[in-house]
């Protein structure tokens, strides 16, 4: 047999295997379909396990007889690192709503939230005031759904949410964050993906709980990306150094078109759902800051830069020794050398307005703002996009959209523009400015298409702004806290050098810091005094700050003022099981039985094993003689906690009921 000689089975080994283009197909459709599979079962035992932030924009409780919906404190997990992650707050409104009641969700970021204050003196808390007065005929639930440093592309994300939740209407106030802001136009996010279409597909998949899981791993191997100077820690603005968003560039062009289709978007969404918008135009602070960066164009004449370096230092020579007129002449011929220099714009509004040129000065002022390279606050194109949806925005009949142009309005009642008054800093306004904006709300509501919605309208009624500020407990020890946040943690880190009067800012803040701790009373005074003491921060916090008042007032024995302090703080917080039971013993302590009865009832049905209730309640029990009930109660304390913070008196009372029932032990 020759040597080519092979068996069949030989043979058929030698016969390559072909696989049909079909076939190819239906395996990698299987291979995808498995994928998911997969992906999806992981998702479920994650989920089972509560693994990640909750992704609901709010959770049900049921803390008496009605179930009520409670903003997720946890929602900043899903924009930003665990190191990064913005502190919760507290909102709430009932899972059904009533018959005449309208509800309203606020969505935006920080100037919605209340930022540096908090939300309870945030337009949104005071709108509802407001309306209360001036509108009475019907019940209003406006909950704050407002989030820390997040972009448009992620109030998108919340906005959709909000729809879940009846809603009459959303109200829609953001873009001040859409350069820098979570998933902004410099963000990573969409620095990788140029579509906006992938960049919401990419903040979906970011979103799995795998995904969170893969992240967190990778948090604890790297140390989290924290910033390498420790100072600024937890304080996100050193991620914008150095990174500029130019008017007039691609880079610009394209944030203001995704700032376009995500209200777009916005509203289409809400359309279809048949949910009224009200869309406002944005604030910021533009006589009171200066920008943040200033850049020459790339394709700047060698000659003509020479020449702007040699007038530009001699201008602020002649700004800083007062000779305006000299000053105008030189910083003029600089802008016409280069008109986007942004820096030379705002020290011309300074000098027409210390020329006594205030349109001038406006003007400059305005177009400073719009030309910071470090895009930190809303521009006039944003506001022109705002504007220019609403003229043409056509709702099918199926909703309706009001637009409310605050900053036209804000210009006309300060015609040189606003600064160091109303603003903070670059664009969160004092709790006067948010009230002086919930009532231009409120105003423009009560002549707008939606009006008929709300009733009879009394603007009679309308009350001071400072009026409504303490309806809702701000006082001067919360101003000076919000501002001493502002300058510890904003100003003393702002890593913007070419902010020429961030100095003069921080000396205005911390002498009108000064001025809010003369007004108060010593006890105020001592509370403001320990906040850089306390541990994470913790009385930044409104509600804390108020129990924390309230109990140095117990201690003091000044019962009405402890009892208005924690009753601050519980409608902040309500409801929670410690302050329902303080509230119980100040009553009793002022004697005011049935109130304390009330309040005792409303703590046992919070928690019930909450050990401080069985003081209370052997208290109450002790003050209407029930003696047998009251040591029953006192001895139920003890057991459930024999160190805690009632330890003494109740031992101290048990021992003299039974002295009392002669029994002893």
């Amino acid at each position: 047999m020759g040597t080519n000689c092979m068996s069949p089975e030989e043979k058929a080994e030698k016969i390559p295997v072909r696989t049909s283009g079909l076939a190819k197909l239906l395996l990698i459709v299987m291979g995808i379909v498995l994928s998911f599979l997969l992906l999806g079962a992981v998702e479920l035992v994650l989920g089972v396990i509560h693994y990640g932030p909750p992704r609901a924009l709010f959770l049900k409780e049921k803390p008496f007889d009605e179930e009520y919906y409670y903003i997720n404190r946890d929602i900043s997990e899903l924009f930003f690192p665990k190191w990064a992650v913005k502190p919760g707050f507290y909102e709430r409104f009932p899972v059904v709503k009533k018959p005449n009641t309208i509800r309203i969700l606020a969505t935006g970021a920080s100037t919605t939230l209340g930022d540096p204050f908090g939300t309870q003196s945030a337009f949104p808390n005071l709108l509802g005031q407001i309306l209360r007065d001036i509108a009475p005929n019907r019940t209003y639930e406006i909950a704050n759904c407002g989030v820390i440093a997040i972009s448009s592309l992620d109030v998108l994300q919340i906005h959709k949410d909000a729809l879940k939740y009846d809603p009459d209407a959303i109200l829609i106030y953001c873009g001040h964050n859409e350069a820098y802001g979570a998933d902004g136009i410099d963000s990573p996010v969409q620095r990788s993906f140029s579509s906006r279409n992938m960049a919401k597909a990419w903040l979906k998949f970011r979103n799995l709980r795998l995904s969170m899981l893969v992240r967190d791993i990778l948090y604890k191997i790297s140390g989290g990306g924290k910033p390498d100077d420790p100072t600024q820690e937890g304080f996100g603005m050193w991620t914008m150094r150095d990174r500029f968003v130019q008017a007039g560039t691609t880079k610009h062009d394209r944030m203001m078109r995704f700032y376009r289709e995500n209200i777009l978007e916005m509203l289409e969404s809400a359309r279809g759902k048949g949910v009224d918008v009200i869309l406002c135009t944005l604030i910021s602070n533009v006589r009171g800051q200066s920008p943040m960066g200033s850049k020459h164009p790339d394709d700047l004449a060698a000659e003509k830069l020479e020449t702007f370096e040699d007038i530009y230092p001699r201008g602020l020579r002649e700004m800083e020794a007062g000779n305006w007129s000299e000053a105008v002449c030189l910083l003029e011929a600089c802008s016409d050398i280069d008109p986007e220099y942004a820096e030379v714009q705002f020290r011309l509004g300074r000098c027409y307005e210390a020329a006594g040129d205030s349109l001038a000065a406006f003007q400059a002022y305005v177009h400073a703002r719009d030309l910071d390279v470090v895009h930190f606050r809303a521009c006039s194109e944003q506001n022109e996009i705002l504007r220019d949806i609403a003229s043409h925005w056509d709702t099918k009949g199926k909703h309706r959209l009001v637009f409310l142009d605050i900053e036209r309005q804000l210009y006309k009642d300060y015609p040189g523009g606003p600064g160091r008054e109303f603003f903070t800093e670059h664009v969160h306004p004092y709790p006067i400015g948010h009230a002086w904006m919930a009532q231009e709300m409120a105003r423009m509501l009560s002549t707008s298409e939606i009006a008929p919605t709300f009733g009879a309208w009394d603007m009679s009624r309308l009350r001071p702004p400072r009026e409504y500020l303490g309806r809702v407990g701000m006082s001067n020890l919360d101003v000076a806290a919000g501002l001493d946040l502002t300058e510890k943690y904003k100003l003393a880190k702002w890593p913007f050098t070419e902010c020429y009067d961030n100095a003069e800012t921080r000396e205005f803040i911390q002498k009108r810091i000064e001025m809010l701790v003369s007004y108060m009373n010593p006890t105020e005074q001592e509370v403001f005094k320990s906040i850089p003491l306390e541990p994470e921060g913790r009385l930044y916090d409104f509600g804390t700050r108020h129990f924390v008042l309230a109990d140095q007032y117990r201690g003091q024995r000044l019962g009405q003022e402890a009892l208005r302090e924690l009753s601050i703080a519980r409608d902040y917080w309500w409801p929670m099981v410690f302050v329902e039971s303080d509230l119980a013993l100040l009553s009793l302590a002022l004697g005011r039985p049935d109130d304390a009865e009330r309040f005792l009832d409303r703590a046992r049905r919070l928690d019930p094993k909450f050990p401080a209730i069985h003081f209370v309640a052997g208290t109450l029990y002790h003050s209407r003689g029930q003696l047998q009930a009251a040591a029953q109660e006192f001895e139920t304390y003890l057991n459930a906690d024999p160190k805690g913070r009632f330890s003494k008196p109740a031992g101290n009372a048990l021992n003299m009921i039974y002295e009392k029932m002669r029994g002893g032990r």
